[in-house]
This record gives C-alpha cells, sequence and structure tokens, in this order.
C-alpha cells in the first residue's frame, strides 16, 4: 500500500521473486493499454481466454450467493479474478498492490506473508482523510499479526502511525529511507547502490537514474529476501 511507489515496489519484488525460481503471481492496478496489464503469471500477462474465463467464473459465483444490493465493484471483481487465476496456476507467491487505501480494499481479505508501505502523501482526501496521518492509518490498516512491515520512513507523520499500528498487531517493523542505501554508481540509465536486509549484504541494480526509486527497490529487496 501508499500513495506514490507500490507498483514499482510490486514490480521489483515480483522479478527478484522470479529470477530466484519462484513462480509468481502479480496483481497490480491501473492498466495503461490492456485490462490484462493487471494479471501477470511468471512475468507474462494472462491471455484473453483465460481472463474471459476468469470473469465468467467470478460473475457465476456472484450469482450463485444471490447478491442483490451490494455487488462487487469493478476493482473487488478484478481482484476476485487475480485470485482465481493464482489458485488455477498453483503460484508459490501473490505479490498484491491495494487498489484506494488499504483498510479497506478488496485486497486486504488475504492473509500476507509480509507488508510493504511505500511513501505517503496527500491523496484521496475526501475518502481517507484531509491529513498524513489519517491517511497512513488507512494504508497502515493491511497490517496483521505474523506478518512484519517494512516502510518508507522520509516522513515522519506517517511513520508514527505506522509504527503505532505495528505495536498494536504486534508484529515487526523496519523503516527504510535514502540514507539506508549506498550508492555506487550513477548514470540517466541505472544506479547501482548496496543494501542490508535483515538476512543478506546486497548490491542492487535499477534500470532508472531515478533517486526516488532507491527506497522503493530496498523495501522490493526486504519483501523478496523475507
Amino acid at each position: 500500500a501508499g500513495t506514490n511507489g507500490k507498483g514499482s515496489v510490486c514490480a521489483y519484488t515480483e522479478s527478484a521473486l522470479r529470477n530466484a525460481g519462484i513462480k509468481t503471481g502479480l496483481f497490480t492496478s491501473p492498466h495503461l493499454t490492456d485490462i490484462r496489464e493487471r494479471f501477470r503469471i511468471n512475468g507474462r500477462m494472462i491471455l484473453g481466454e483465460e481472463f474471459a474465463g476468469d470473469l465468467e467464473n467470478v460473475l457465476n459465483a456472484v450469482e450463485k450467493l444471490g447478491i442483490k444490493d451490494d455487488k462487487p465493484t469493478f476493482f473487488e471483481l478484478l481482484y476476485l479474478m487475480a485470485m482465481v487465476r493464482f489458485a488455477d496456476e498453483k503460484v508459490d507467491c501473490a505479490v498484491l498492490e491495494t487498489g484506494l487505501g488499504g483498510r479497506l480494499d478488496a485486497t486486504n481479505t488475504c492473509t500476507p506473508e509480509i507488508c510493504a508501505i511505500t511513501s505517503i502523501s496527500l491523496e484521496h482526501t475526501e475518502i481517507l482523510g484531509g491529513t498524513i496521518g489519517q491517511i497512513a492509518a488507512e494504508k497502515a490498516g493491511i497490517l496483521k499479526p505474523g506478518a512484519p512491515v517494512v516502510y518508507d520512513a522520509t516522513e515522519p507523520a506517517a511513520e508514527r502511525v505506522i509504527l503505532d499500528r505495528a505495536r498494536k498487531v504486534d508484529i515487526k517493523s523496519k523503516g527504510v529511507t535514502r540514507k539506508s542505501c549506498e550508492i555506487l554508481l550513477k548514470s540517466p540509465q541505472r544506479i547501482d547502490f548496496s543494501y542490508s536486509t535483515d538476512y543478506d549484504n546486497l548490491t542492487i541494480r535499477i534500470g532508472t537514474g531515478a533517486p526516488y526509486q532507491l527506497v522503493n527497490a530496498a523495501i522490493a529487496a526486504e519483501c523478496a529476501s523475507y
């Protein structure tokens, strides 16, 4: 969850897991040109017939439940389709990007192994709240007992809320800032940097010269290492 960078963290995490030989499922939003971009198995966008079949299965399940007044939203249908596809494909690990917020997001029905919260800023204030703290509380609603959290620690107001939630559910937490990352090489096309997770000392290369991606890549390294 997060305001900025959650798509990058998901993509980096999935790539690291897949390159380690783990079969992955990736659910992200929004899509750019094709709705199937939201569903990937081992980096592959699902086929059109797979999308159609999963949608039919989910709609049939909704009909059997007899839901009339509170039918699933567009995003909820897509999330359910992702869960059907990941189950059918028997993925080893599913990487899920929240939609809006976190606490009330459809993706929050899962039982996570680890959670990540990226940078938080004012967004959708009419729904999530008018302060960084209120928005952080919605994002931190994904935290559950048994699943540690790694988070962007650059915003003090957000960090206080995340740490408070982590204490309440009794989970381990780790904050990441740019100071956590030692740049080894920087060019417009790439950045090489060193970063130490709780499990290993890593040298990481990202294919962009954007410095804000350092924290996102480090968060992903924490998730993949776990």
